[in-house]
């Protein structure tokens, strides 16, 4: 999502959103290939030369290679400051795939820095953090007052969403050179996000948070033996791993373990989870909450 009324930054924001997309790539495991064995990694070693293994990091060299496909521009150091979320608002929950201080060995941090690097070198910019709790009620605020602090934002859909309607937000189809239309951008999500027409965020390979959210299953193996459960795997290759199923075998192990009448804390329960994964049980049966009419304007879904 990106919010600012400058063209010039609005062109830098492009070019970032553009090439932000590299980092799929570079932290590609590449290729599956045999493994060598010890005597030819020993002899590998033995005939590595200085220059050899000076050989510009592969991450580098892919998001240098996407650049030098690019016209370049030259933006006189200009700062382009990213707004995400910090770890005081949920540490589970912090954008690691924005701005990195440096390398460290891991693979995320350490693709994300590169890529920094190259667009700042390539384009002649600073790329800066912003670190926020709620990264879009304060884009509102600084919004509001005229502040132009940051450049870009990220941030959870439920608080994005929250702000369309005060008019903070930017049309994204605005933005010159981003073109949503481009594979790299979630398709699905650009239409069922689509507000009369227009888009006031995306995603797509510009973030891999989405990958930290994968909602799964797990049972309990010991209690699906006693109590002689069907084989859950069996009924998911079958398709018949459904809510009934679901809601049949945790009826079968639930039980009022200290006789009060009462189902408590203390009790043997069927299923726990939490009230966000309703949302999930949502999607998974094909519904939807929000629908859209024909002038593309979300409407409350009728049951």
């Amino acid at each position: 999502m990106e919010i600012t009324t400058k063209s010039r930054r609005l062109r830098i924001a492009a070019w970032i959103l553009g090439v932000l997309t590299v980092l799929p790539a570079a932290v590609s495991c590449g290729d599956t290939a045999t493994a060598p064995s010890p005597d030819a990694q020993t002899q590998a070693k033995e005939n590595v030369t200085v220059e050899e293994a000076e050989t510009e990091n592969p991450n580098v060299a892919g998001i240098r290679n996407t650049l030098a496909k690019l016209e370049g521009k030259d933006y006189g150091g200009v700062d382009f400051v990213i707004m995400d979320r910090s770890a005081e608002a949920n540490p589970n929950w912090v954008a690691i795939d924005v701005f990195s201080e440096g390398e460290n060995g891991d693979t995320i941090n350490d693709a994300v820095y590169q890529r920094n690097r190259a667009l700042e070198e390539n384009l002649n910019i600073h790329i800066k953090d912003m670190q926020e709790k709620i990264p879009s009620t304060t884009a509102k605020k600084l919004v509001t007052a005229g502040d132009s602090a940051f450049d870009l934002m990220t941030d959870g859909l439920n608080d994005i969403g929250s702000i369309v309607s005060s008019g903070c937000l930017m049309n994204l189809d605005d933005v010159p050179g981003l073109q949503l239309s481009n594979p790299w951008w979630d398709q699905q999500m650009n239409a069922e996000l689509s507000v009369a027409g227009k888009h006031f965020f995306c995603t797509g390979d510009i973030s891999i948070m989405d990958n930290y959210g994968t909602w799964c299953f797990m049972f309990n193996k010991t209690l699906a033996q006693n109590y002689d459960l069907p084989d859950f795997y069996q009924l998911v290759r079958d398709g018949k791993w459904t809510f009934d199923a679901m809601y049949d075998a945790a009826k079968q192990v639930a039980f009022d373990l200290d006789g009060n009448g009462k189902m408590e804390e203390d009790d043997q329960w069927g299923l726990y989870t939490e009230d966000y994964n309703n949302y999930a049980f949502f999607a998974a049966g094909n519904e939807k909450i929000i629908q859209k009419d024909k002038d593309d304007m979300p409407i409350l879904a009728e049951y």
